[in-house]
């Protein structure tokens, strides 16, 4: 799976064009990259469309972020849609078949109106694309040249569910030529034999991924699972995280207090979010 068709959701806040660097960086290890930078206006409920005009200071908004993101002309488009933001986000990525929405969880203003933050977890919960997204906690580059993803770090539980996850997080590794990181989090007070069939699950799945040449490295954590992933993420910070929103805990979708939720707010790193298995495999998995 490649990221080759990457939206980047823009609000004209500084902090929401921090996701661009890293759409970019993801963006030129594809083949036939392109990127499309939109920005979403209120227009009382009507259906989210694409225009050909642009008022004209949203128009120079875009042409400028079209520039910073220093692609050759023909790979950066951009757009100007109307209705309700996550909405019309998560339609538009469908409708240009992207495979990826790239955006910041906090914004000065948020899309239009609301906060960006919510935004964010609206998109999360409405697209049936992955959503990568640069949170507050993110160092943004002082370039684009700065960035460089050398770890991919996939989460495990054990479930076929969370499992979905690597079918992104591996051809992403081998597209960036970076490491895979395969963590699975244990209870602090795990026994020994707990302890060594979470080392043998990870081994079992990563001798697997090594046979095609990946390099793959396997970490058993102990403690909470979103400050295990947290913590993975501190020590590698060349990295993005790559984790699904349902595993064994049999959550549906992103929710509040989640591990997911937990580690898009303050881990390091970006974190790619996969869809629901339901949304991605049909039917949801009970």
């Amino acid at each position: 799976m490649s990221y080759s068709r990457i939206v980047v959701p823009l609000d004209g806040s500084p902090l929401a064009r921090r996701a661009l660097p890293v759409a970019v960086a993801l963006a030129y290890q594809q083949a036939q990259p392109e990127l499309l930078l939109v920005t979403v206006r209120h227009s009382g409920g009507a259906t989210p469309k694409r225009f050909d005009w642009f008022p004209d200071d949203v128009h120079s908004y875009l042409r400028r972020a079209a520039e910073d993101a220093r692609m050759p002309t023909g790979m950066v488009r951009t757009h100007v849609l109307f209705g309700d933001p996550p909405a019309a986000i998560a339609k538009f990525a469908v409708q240009e078949n992207a495979n990826l929405i790239a955006m910041a969880t906090h914004g000065r203003t948020g899309l239009a109106r609301g906060v960006l933050g919510s935004v964010t977890d609206r998109v999360i919960h409405l697209a049936t694309v992955p959503v990568l997204v640069v949170g507050s906690h993110t160092p943004g580059p002082a370039a684009f040249e700065q960035i460089r993803i050398e770890h991919v770090i996939t989460p495990l539980d054990g479930s076929e569910l969370a499992e979905t996850a690597l079918a992104r997080s591996r051809p992403l590794a081998e597209a960036l030529d970076a490491s895979l990181t395969l963590l699975r989090a244990v209870p602090a007070e795990a026994t020994d034999s707990e302890r060594r069939r979470a080392e043998d699950y990870l081994e079992r799945t990563a001798s697997t991924l090594r046979k095609n040449g990946l390099g793959v490295e396997t970490l058993v954590a102990l403690g909470p699972a979103a400050e295990s992933i947290i913590r993975a993420a501190e020590v590698r910070p060349r990295s993005v995280i790559a984790m699904t929103t349902r595993g064994a805990s049999g959550l549906v979708r992103l929710t509040r207090g989640s591990v997911t939720d937990a580690v898009v707010r303050h881990a390091p790193v970006p974190t790619i979010v996969i869809p629901p298995v339901g949304v991605l495999l049909g039917p949801a998995i009970h």
